[in-house]
């Protein structure tokens, strides 16, 4: 098995790589960012990538959209701290093969190598199950209004907020009476918690 390792620290590159040597693996490369990691998918043609959500240039969502753009076969294993449940159905969505938290052992994270390489268009995770429930659950929501409710918290105002979703604030408006009415509260910090509550922000 070929393996790349996408990671902007060193530390965790090299306590995959390691375990991955001692089980025979062939660790053809390691990325610290998005642009490194397009290059050496391309030219290294790997079994399976393992890739962080958080990179200097970039989101880790775009390096799995693009290998299994790429590479229906291809093993994608995103590896990151970022383990909440809209990250998840996001990297399922996008094509990976499996999440692992940074908080797991590196044992669990060989073990999702080893079957993202048996299994690469199937999906695994032990959040998974929680996360599709929650999805399910609190689904009344779409991607938008999400993105929306994320960005509640960050304090900015109307206009500010507005501006940085490239919409008008007519539109915010509608936009937030719909949350508001779906998730049924009254105002904005209402939101936040009830979004925080249910699991469609981050704490």
């Amino acid at each position: 098995m070929k393996l790349l390792i996408v990671d902007d620290h060193q530390i965790v590159r090299e306590g995959i790589a390691n375990i991955a040597r001692r089980e025979g693996i062939d660790v053809v490369g390691e990325a610290e960012n998005k642009e490194e990691a397009i290059a050496l998918i391309a030219a290294t043609t790997p079994d399976v990538v393992t890739v962080d959500l958080s990179l200097p240039d970039g989101s880790g969502l775009e390096i799995v959209r693009f290998a299994r753009r790429n590479d229906r076969k291809i093993g994608i294993v995103v590896i990151s701290i970022l383990d909440d449940d809209s990250n998840l159905i996001a990297c399922m969505n996008a094509g990976a093969s499996g999440f692992v938290s940074k908080t797991a052992n590196l044992e669990d994270i060989l073990s999702a190598i080893y079957s993202a390489s048996r299994s690469p268009l199937s999906f695994t995770s032990k959040g998974l199950v929680r996360a599709v429930n929650s999805r399910v659950f609190r689904g009344a929501l779409t991607p938008r209004e999400i993105e929306i409710l994320s960005k509640l918290s960050s304090g900015l105002k109307g206009e500010e907020l507005a501006n940085e979703l490239f919409i008008t604030e007519s539109t915010l408006k509608t936009h937030l009476g719909s949350i508001y009415r779906k998730l049924q509260v009254r105002n904005r910090s209402g939101a936040v918690s009830e979004g925080k509550r249910r699991g469609l922000i981050a704490n």
